[in-house]
């Protein structure tokens, strides 16, 4: 790396603890100071956590309800759930570097709080359509792709605003809690999805995740935090050539290069699990839906240690050991879950070691690799270089869930979890090749 392209991750890093250990005496205050004198104390972060919060909760309940719904009410074909997975690319694709625009174009309260509302809208109609008998897999399709699109919206502004909330020396510390309860959401909606399609029905569950996109849009507007005005639109280049400039910024940065290329390499492994865990655990391994809901909300305790431990992990280890062993490590263990067998008992051990100690370790390098990315890119291209690695992702992910769909469906569920398992584990090699600094750090947590 350049040195003065080093020079500067090192400025941008001491924003959030990526450097060197500071040992003189007001780091040590700061460092012995309680926990709870952080973002505990942020009003308006805590709205944010707190909605967050629970349309997380809701999003985990879709998350399972979406498959299910399609697996038990329309009784799907593993081709049509790789498909259900697949059709929330194509708007994604047209619309997901321009998001990235107008978020840098606008502030990002206002875009995230209409983002949520429509996707309220959105999913209201699935349970609707549904109690009147007339729910189709075509709807299931349209509403997962409309979803999707105010979905990439949302994702653009949701990681360039946090700066803004709670400046960039807090952003480990909010990174952290925000994953800390998207692992209490998973383990409570993961696990209520399951019982909910059991005994209820999935729309009733997708129903309850409109409701949550209410409070969190509610949350989002009790904010008083004020945001920065955009750049005036003298200043502005046309729309193309300011999504150009994300993608430039990605590819150009060896760090943020190597950090996109490693999550899209797991958003594509991703999208097989997504299209085939439910497929598997169901019908293959004859669990009950209740059952495979729970395991499947086990990987939220997992994740919940995680971000408990990222900061020490990142302080013993250095960031580029931390983000290496957390994404190879997590990745493996993924591998237990196409070897499961046995009775339903001893193949819901394996699914579950896989979810509480593979998902305990990607959380831990996922919130360091957030929190470096938020670091390194300045606050007027947060969205638009958001937006470029959201955008890929959703690229990748449907052709995870079309090629899984299509293994699913020539040779077994099991052959296709197998192969994305193997991808997950070999994403770190993209880190360990990148010029990312090592030294031992600390975070304010």
């Amino acid at each position: 790396m350049p040195a003065n392209q080093t020079d500067e991750h090192a400025r941008l890093a001491r924003h959030v603890g990526f450097a060197h250990n500071d040992r003189s005496p007001r780091c040590a205050a700061t460092c012995m100071r309680p926990h709870f004198t952080g973002l505990w104390r942020h009003r308006d972060f805590a709205k944010l956590w707190a909605g967050q919060t629970v349309s997380l909760f809701g999003s985990m309940l879709t998350l399972i309800a979406f498959p299910l719904t399609a697996l038990l009410t329309l009784d799907s074909t593993p081709l049509e759930q790789g498909f259900l997975q697949a059709v929330q690319a194509g708007p994604v694709l047209v619309t997901g570097l321009f998001a990235g625009v107008w978020v840098d174009r606008l502030r990002r309260r206002p875009v995230m709080i209409v983002a949520d509302l429509a996707r309220a809208a959105l999913l209201l109609s699935i349970p609707a359509a549904a109690f009147a008998g007339k729910l189709t897999m075509g709807q299931l399709y349209v509403v997962a792709a409309a979803a999707a699109t105010f979905t990439a919206l949302f994702d653009a502004a949701y990681p360039a605003y946090l700066p803004t909330l709670v400046g960039r020396e807090n952003l480990v510390e909010g990174n952290a809690k925000l994953s800390a309860s998207a692992s209490v959401a998973e383990m409570g909606g993961f696990a209520a999805a399951g019982a909910l399609v059991q005994f209820l029905s999935g729309p009733l569950a997708i129903l309850v995740d409109a409701a949550t996109f209410v409070v969190s849009a509610l949350t989002l507007g009790w904010i008083r935090t004020p945001e920065a005005e955009p750049h005036p639109r003298e200043r502005r280049k046309s729309a193309i050539s300011e999504a150009a400039e994300g993608i430039s910024v990605v590819w150009h940065d060896p760090t943020l290069r190597a950090l996109v290329a490693c999550s899209t390499t797991f958003r594509l492994a991703g999208g097989v699990f997504a299209a085939m865990y439910m497929l598997f655990a169901v019908r293959d391994l004859g669990l009950s839906p209740a059952a495979a809901g729970v395991i499947a909300g086990c990987g939220g305790l997992g994740a919940l240690i995680g971000s408990m431990l990222a900061g020490p992990a990142l302080r013993r280890l250095g960031v580029k050991a931390t983000l290496v062993i957390g994404f190879a490590g997590g990745g493996a263990f993924q591998c237990l879950v196409p070897v499961a067998h046995g009775t339903a008992f001893q193949a819901s051990l394996f699914l579950l070691t896989a979810q509480v100690v593979g998902d305990g370790l990607m959380t831990i390098a996922f919130v360091n690799d957030t929190s470096l990315r938020q670091s390194l890119v300045p606050d007027r291209l947060l969205g638009r270089v958001s937006a470029t690695a959201n955008v890929l992702g959703v690229v990748v992910m449907p052709v995870g869930a079309i090629a899984g769909g299509i293994i699913g469906q020539l040779a077994s569920p099991r052959t296709a979890l197998a192969a994305a398992a193997l991808t997950f584990a070999l994403a770190s090699l993209w880190v360990v090749a990148a010029p990312i600094r090592s030294e031992r750090s600390e975070y304010r947590l």
